[in-house]
C-alpha cells in the first residue's frame, strides 16, 4: 500500500464525487478510557451576550484534559507562536488572490481554541447557513489579501485586532470554481475580554471548537472523493455541539492549522493518491 502525500495546494474540480461522508474513527483505546468518555461526553453549551440575541457556542472540556493526553497545555507560549511564525513567513502568497479568511485562534475559559462562525441562513449563495471563519472576498481599497482577511473578520465579529494578532499566512486554496483563497492565521486573545458584536446581517451565532478535542480521532470524521472513478483525496470533517460540523474549505483550513500547531501530534488527512490507482 502507497503512502498518500500530505497536499498544501489543493484544487477542487466540478467532477467531484462525494462517495463517503462523516465516517468517525474511534480510537479504541481511546474510548475504552473512563476519562476520555467523561471529556468526550462532557461537551458544554456556553452563552455569551456581548449583545443582545449574539451567541457564543462553545465545546469546552476540563482541565485535566491536557496532562491525560500529553496535551500541550501552553499552546500559545512565546515559543510556540515564533515557530509558527517563522515557517508561516515563507509562505509564498500567490500574485492574484481572490478572497482572504482569518484562521481565528483565541481562548475560552483558559482553553485554546478555534473561533467559527455560523452563517447567516440569509445570505446568498451556497455556503449560507455554514459553519466557516470570518473572510471574504478582497476589495480594490485592500492593501494586501492578510488586510482582506482582518477587515472581513472585524466587520463580522465586530471587534479591533490587535497590530500583532496576525502571525501570518497558510498555504492558499483554490476551489473548484478557480477562486483563490489565502488562509491567514491569528490570535485574538481570551474571548472574555473583547467586546464581541457580531454582525447579524452576516453572522447567526459563534461557534468554539477546544484544539485539545479536535486532536481526537473521535472527534473527526472524513469525507472520500474521487475523480474519474479512482480515489482523489480525504477531507476531514469536524464535529461541533448542537450537531454543527466544520466541513469542506474551513476543515481543510482547520487541519493545516492543526498540523503546523501540533507536527507531532496531530495526524493530518489531506492526502491525494497517485494518478494511477
Amino acid at each position: 500500500m502507497h503512502s498518500k502525500p500530505q497536499v498544501p495546494f489543493l484544487f477542487l474540480t466540478p467532477t467531484i464525487h462525494l462517495i463517503y461522508m462523516q465516517h468517525f474513527r474511534l480510537n479504541a483505546r481511546l474510548a475504552s478510557s473512563s476519562q476520555t468518555r467523561c471529556a468526550v461526553l462532557g461537551v458544554t453549551t456556553y452563552m455569551i451576550s456581548p449583545c443582545k440575541d449574539s451567541m457564543l457556542l462553545c465545546t469546552s472540556f476540563s482541565r485535566g484534559f491536557c496532562g491525560v493526553y500529553n496535551f500541550p497545555c501552553k499552546i500559545f507560549s512565546p515559543e510556540t507562536e515564533r515557530r509558527c511564525r517563522e515557517i508561516l513567513s515563507h509562505t509564498v502568497l500567490p500574485p492574484v488572490a481572490s478572497a482572504g479568511v482569518l484562521v481565528t485562534l483565541c481562548t475560552f475559559k483558559g482553553a485554546p481554541s478555534f473561533l467559527y462562525t455560523l452563517r447567516s441562513p440569509q445570505l446568498r449563495g451556497r455556503h449560507k447557513g455554514d459553519v466557516s471563519f470570518p473572510g471574504g472576498k478582497r476589495d480594490s481599497s485592500d492593501r494586501d489579501i492578510i488586510h482582506t482577511a482582518t477587515r472581513e473578520a472585524e466587520e463580522e465579529l465586530g471587534i479591533s485586532l490587535k497590530d500583532n494578532a496576525v502571525w501570518g499566512a497558510l498555504k492558499p486554496i483554490t476551489d473548484w470554481t478557480g477562486m483563490v483563497i489565502v488562509p491567514v492565521m491569528a490570535n485574538i486573545g481570551a474571548l472574555e475580554d473583547l467586546a464581541l458584536n457580531p454582525n447579524r446581517d452576516e453572522v447567526e451565532s459563534l461557534l468554539t471548537l477546544s484544539l485539545s478535542v479536535a486532536c481526537l480521532d473521535a472527534s473527526r470524521g472524513y469525507t472520500y472523493f474521487r475523480q474519474q472513478g479512482h480515489y482523489s483525496y480525504t477531507l476531514p470533517v469536524f464535529r461541533l455541539t448542537k450537531g454543527y460540523k466544520v466541513w469542506g474549505l474551513t476543515a481543510m483550513m482547520t487541519d493545516s492549522a492543526l498540523s503546523l500547531l501540533f507536527p507531532h501530534l496531530y495526524r493530518s488527512f489531506l492526502c491525494v493518491s497517485h494518478k494511477n490507482s
